[in-house]
């Protein structure tokens, strides 16, 4: 098993003609995924998951389809 960095939420507003919206992410030492949500409790709630089950970060982009509704 590779060594897991912590999982930390990372955020960035997306404008449109029409408004703009706030998306949120997870990133890690070496990795990172944006636009996951706009739910920032659903994206805190996964990054304390990864962190406590100490997720190795190849495994990311699988863990976060697995939890996504």
């Amino acid at each position: 098993m590779g060594n897991s960095g912590k999982y930390e939420v990372i955020f960035e507003t997306l404008y449109f003609e029409e408004g703009c919206s706030v998306v949120y992410g997870i990133r890690t030492d070496d990795r990172q995924v944006r636009d996951i949500s706009t739910d920032k409790n659903f994206v805190e709630a996964m990054a304390e998951s990864f962190n406590k089950e100490h997720l190795d970060p190849i495994h990311l982009l699988d863990a976060i389809e697995d939890m996504l509704p």
